[in-house]
């Protein structure tokens, strides 16, 4: 996010990607403080996030108690309009 913004000159309006939140290997999600950690710095800018499997669903919604209404999940065909 800083990298992108400082390309952009603001930050952008929407990150869309995956996170890779949890440890494939193990089949768990990211301790939860380091959840907690991400979370608190995306807070930081305006962006809205788009989010999918590879995060997890459980780390997703851990994710999702801070940042609320600014994180989605998405899937596989899901389509947006901005």
């Amino acid at each position: 996010m800083t990298r992108a913004t400082s390309i952009l000159g603001a930050a952008p309006d929407v990150a869309i990607g995956g996170f890779h939140l949890s440890i494939p290997s193990r089949g768990i999600p990211a301790p939860e403080r380091t959840l907690d950690a991400i979370a608190e710095r995306l807070r930081a800018w305006p962006t809205r996030y788009f989010t999918g499997h590879c995060s997890g669903r459980a780390a997703f919604e851990r994710v999702r108690r801070t940042l609320g209404a600014q994180i989605s999940y998405f899937s596989a065909g899901d389509c947006f309009d901005f």
